[in-house]
């Protein structure tokens, strides 16, 4: 009896709200906002030391915290199936704030499921249900959720709805007093008001969020988010305050790494040169649009570095110049239109995903099998660009020799005209050749232009004997990059920040699994220091240096001295770092 009496007790503390694991829970609570990463780990700690299965109200507690700082440290939330059952526990038992949390988290793991129309589902759901609250925090959940509804139309380019909601999420922000989602809202608002092209209110948007980030004295974050602004002074033709933005974007952004920018970024050369082109520094402005042109990848760079030169060349009135950079610009434009069109697919395509979520609801694809099919779309879609691209080029050829045609054509007829011109009439003959010579200059042009599509021509059908022989994914890599670890680490470098011992440690046993011949091949000659080792490691993962750096926690000059080394010492080689890499990377 006295046996029986003892387990009733134990199970009635265990289930009441006076578990002590409860005000420990409660603690990290309150501290997840300002240090997630010790409410992450006291978390981790309670998992292996406490049993929280035994009580459902700790498990659940449990299970929405360890989701909240998952989610603020940009890592694996949980699936959708298995946070289900703590949405579902909270809508019976939860508090206001308890629901509202649990749809926000479940919106999130959506999100991260690239699942937009669920992800919005949930973020509606809290909006519909508890637009009437009234608390801190309350107000600071439905700021995320119109946030995190905002950026999702953003992505879609629905920017008038984007742009509510974002008006929605600023007026909670500011009820619940957090200044930095403020910020962050205003900017977000101030990228849309862009697109539509009305450039005031974007300018008003950003610098009212450039003013919140000075208040806090986060002046690397304000330089950053001012730089936005630049396209907007540029259309304004408000030079000065462009001149102002591009000062602070490159002295205060801390983007910049032995005078050049991060890549990716290059697109800020452009704006440069064309404070540069406005003030006409032309010499300085040519020199930024070459830089943007030799370092950018994407065509809407490429296409607004050879308008910016075109225009250069017009003002120094250089005509070969002027035909091969409008040539160029076109080019580039035509490339950013099938580009264009390749977006505009992926839009419809997610519509597609919506109604079809909408008829079935219940129906759900197994993992492998999405992500076999989303590769077959991929390749599909890349085969399709590829068929475009020959089209357009081969219509474009067949205009060129048309013109050229026309231009043999009237060549003739003006050099038929020229033979009727009497020897006495000087200024007829100046004439003439003036006429002749532009005809020429109009012909090299052309010719040029017509090299340049041919060599597209080429380049794409290479690119189609390409595609044919793509291999399928390599299984180690492939294990790799599905690894958790993996994930972690590339979660890490996105937020720019340094990985702790632990993760180092979990990334040494990673490969050691997966890769078991890669320690026996770095350590064949002599054993490697734990940051060498790392540094061999992140280079096969195919991290950038820049990447490396952040994660490693050291300089560039650093990193590149170590790959020289690591050269030397593994393989007995005099070399560059980008040797180095290229022979690690091969390892299998």
């Amino acid at each position: 009896m006295r046996y029986i009496l003892f387990l009733i007790l134990i199970f009635a503390v265990s289930c009441s709200d006076n578990n002590p694991l409860l005000s420990r829970l409660d603690h990290i609570d309150s501290i997840m906002d300002a240090n997630p990463q010790a409410a992450y780990d006291s978390l981790c700690t309670i998992k292996k030391t406490q049993n929280i299965a035994s009580a459902k109200n700790v498990d659940m507690k449990w299970r929405m915290l360890m989701a909240t700082a998952q989610n603020k440290l940009y890592m694996h939330m949980p699936t959708d199936s298995a946070f289900s059952e703590v949405v579902a526990y909270y809508d019976r038992n939860g508090s206001d704030n308890e629901k509202m949390q649990s749809r926000y988290l479940l919106g999130c793991i959506y999100r991260d499921m690239n699942d937009a129309p669920k992800a919005i589902e949930c973020y509606n759901y809290v909006l519909e249900h508890f637009s009437d609250i009234d608390s801190q925090e309350g107000y600071k959940l439905l700021a995320l959720s119109y946030g995190e509804k905002a950026d999702l139309l953003y992505a879609q380019l629905l920017l008038p709805k984007a742009i509510a909601a974002y008006n929605n999420a600023i007026l909670y922000s500011e009820k619940c007093n957090d200044s930095l989602l403020l910020a962050n809202n205003y900017n977000y608002k101030s990228l849309a008001y862009s697109l539509l092209n009305m450039y005031d209110s974007a300018i008003v948007a950003n610098e009212t969020s450039t003013k919140i980030l000075l208040a806090l004295n986060r002046k690397t974050d304000a330089a950053i988010v001012y730089g936005c602004n630049m396209i907007n002074y540029l259309k304004k033709k408000d030079f000065v305050k462009l001149k102002k933005a591009v000062d602070m974007y490159e002295f205060n952004s801390g983007l910049f790494h032995d005078g050049e920018i991060e890549k990716g970024k290059e697109i800020f050369y452009y704006f440069k040169a064309s404070y540069y082109l406005n003030v006409n520094n032309l010499d300085s402005a040519s020199y930024y649009f070459y830089k943007d042109l030799s370092l950018c990848s994407d065509y809407n760079n490429k296409h607004a570095a050879t308008e910016g030169l075109a225009q250069v060349y017009t003002l120094i009135n250089n005509k070969d110049s002027i035909a091969k950079y409008t040539t160029l610009a076109s080019a580039w434009n035509d490339s950013l239109y099938l580009n264009k069109n390749s977006e505009l697919s992926a839009k419809n395509e997610a519509l597609y995903s919506y109604n079809s979520y909408k008829r079935s609801a219940a129906k759900s694809m197994h993992e492998n099998q999405t992500t076999k099919f989303s590769y077959r779309i991929v390749l599909v879609l890349i085969v399709i660009l590829i068929l475009l691209g020959i089209f357009f080029i081969r219509k474009k050829t067949q205009k060129v020799w048309w013109r050229h045609n026309q231009l043999l054509t009237k060549m003739k007829k003006y050099r038929d005209e020229s033979k009727s011109i009497a020897d006495n009439k000087i200024l007829e003959n100046n004439k003439l050749k003036t006429i002749n010579q532009n005809l020429v200059n109009e012909k090299s042009a052309i010719e040029l232009e017509k090299n340049d599509l041919q060599k597209k021509l080429d380049e794409y059908k290479e690119n189609e004997e390409l595609l044919k022989s793509i291999p399928t994914i390599n299984e180690v890599d492939k294990l790799i990059l599905e690894s958790s670890v993996y994930g972690v680490i590339y979660n890490y470098s996105q937020k720019r920040k340094s990985i702790n011992e632990g993760i180092l440690t979990k990334l040494f046993e990673m490969i050691d699994t997966i890769l078991p011949s890669f320690r026996t091949k770095m350590m064949s000659v002599e054993p490697l220091a734990q940051l060498d080792y790392a540094i061999c490691i992140l280079v096969r993962l195919h991290f950038r240096p820049a990447d490396i750096c952040i994660l490693l926690d050291i300089d560039s000059a650093t990193l590149s001295m170590k790959r020289k080394r690591l050269l030397k010492k593994v393989y007995g080689m005099d070399g560059s770092a980008k040797d180095f890499d290229q022979r690690v990377q091969k390892i299998y």
